[in-house]
């Protein structure tokens, strides 16, 4: 349909294994760098720290209010334990 509907000149038709020289040379650009063949590791790494790093703060508050609280439990426990604090029946 889009053959159909659109002039041949105005038309590019190519494969991603091409690269850019046949968009460039379509578009009457110059090819001012290579074709990527991937993710760029660094790129990919910095975004997965951007993603994580909220999560990883929240696991590392949660982490400290937790042990927080269990150490508030334990010097509890110990208080009783030795006579310092109320005994429960």
């Amino acid at each position: 349909m889009v053959k159909r509907s659109v002039p041949a000149d105005q038309l590019l038709e190519c494969k991603i294994q091409d690269g850019w020289e046949p968009l460039c040379d379509f578009l009457g650009e110059v090819l001012k760098d290579d074709f990527p063949s991937g993710n760029n590791p660094k790129g990919s790494d910095m975004r997965v720290t951007k993603l994580l790093g909220n999560s990883k703060r929240r696991a590392d508050r949660n982490m400290l209010i937790t042990a927080a609280f269990v150490a508030a439990l334990l010097f509890a426990d110990i208080r009783v334990a030795k006579g310092f604090g109320p005994v429960h029946a």
